[in-house]
């Protein structure tokens, strides 16, 4: 596939997804457990809970860091492109089809980065690094990640051999329950994204959020809900708007691929949201994504561009997650290193 296709295919389905994964479920990562039989735990069913001793932590190449920008503790990371750090997966051309794109941060600040090629989770947290290796761990592909208190949700899809999975892996590297996706809640659903929160809630993203499928953990099911309230704030994906307080935030988009996604509620209230947007270029289509803050009362604090997607050595947006303190986290795939970066947020609201 040439880059136009590539770069269309990508911008078509992970706009679709409000910045979703960036894993292709169909490429196979190295040491590929295909052989291996697949166990899955019926949607009814008692999680599995694994009891192996944990992986062995594997070293990892130190990321170069930088100050932060004044008023927070994140300091920027980078990751050496290339044997011992992070490798792409492509054609070699102006853009790899495959490398890191998933971003999820935890309520401890800590950022989890999925390296597909690698088959692995990368978690960072100041001078410590680990690594969970998904290859140990019999998990194929990650589709969508979001992290919790003690533990990782990652969603896994793969078409040989089939999985519709989620799994909740502990930070040192155990899968501690696996919940098997049911029809109507699968990739060919519309699957997206994932949500996590606290009291186990689990919360999957259809069609970039035009629905939610809620996790009861009691029943045991899934149930698939039109708007999501979190914070006290209401999400209603169809048409796109969020509700703050008194205040209804609206989407104004080029195409029909465009849409709101809501990231979360920071530690001081600020409300923070993803305005995404595609661009028919020449000669290819770009992703327009944007960061907002909002306080409380629903007035706009402040926003922030994302570089677009034809800025990224891979054809996939990058990725982005909210740190607790309400900063922005984005994953930039560039050609030399990967590099997590803190958004710097400017009054108003960019128009350009």
């Amino acid at each position: 596939m040439g880059r136009l296709g590539r770069v269309l295919a990508a911008g078509v389905l992970l706009v679709a997804a409000c910045g979703g994964d960036g894993a292709d479920p169909t490429d196979t990562p190295p040491n590929d457990p295909a052989t291996s039989a697949a166990t899955t735990v019926p949607a009814t069913a008692a999680p599995t809970t694994t009891a192996a001793d944990p992986p062995a932590t594997t070293a990892v190449p130190a990321p170069s860091t930088t100050g932060a920008p004044a008023g927070t503790g994140f300091e920027p990371i980078a990751i050496p492109v290339g044997p011992g750090g992070i490798e792409y997966r492509g054609s070699g051309d102006e853009q790899e089809i495959l490398g890191p794109s998933l971003l999820a941060a935890g309520p401890d600040g800590a950022v989890h980065l999925y390296d597909p090629v690698g088959g692995r989770i990368l978690s960072l947290a100041g001078a410590e690094r680990r690594v969970i290796d998904l290859n140990e761990l019999d998990i194929t592909s990650v589709t969508a990640m979001a992290a919790n208190d003690d533990h990782l949700v990652v969603v896994e899809i793969f078409f040989q051999p089939v999985r519709n999975r989620v799994h909740r892996i502990g930070y040192d590297g155990v899968i501690v329950e696996t919940i098997e996706l049911p029809p109507g809640f699968r990739l060919e659903d519309g699957l997206s994204g994932v949500r996590s929160g606290a009291d186990r809630m689990i919360a999957l993203e259809f069609r970039g959020g035009s629905a939610f499928g809620v996790w009861d953990p009691d029943g045991r099911v899934f149930e698939m809900m039109p708007t999501l309230v979190e914070g006290g704030v209401i999400v209603t994906p169809v048409p796109p708007d969020i509700e703050i307080g008194a205040v209804l935030i609206t989407g104004d988009f080029t195409s029909g691929l465009g849409g709101l996604r809501y990231l979360g509620t920071a530690a001081g209230g600020d409300h923070v949201i993803e305005r995404i947007d595609v661009l028919a270029t020449h000669p290819a289509f770009d992703v327009l994504s944007t960061i907002e803050w909002y306080g409380a009362d629903g007035a706009l604090l402040g926003s922030a561009r994302i570089p677009t997607l034809l800025e990224q050595h891979i054809s996939t947006p990058p990725g982005v997650a909210m740190l607790p303190d309400g900063g922005v986290a984005v994953l930039l795939a560039l050609e030399n290193e990967v590099r997590i970066e803190l958004l710097e947020r400017t009054p108003g609201r960019i128009t350009e």
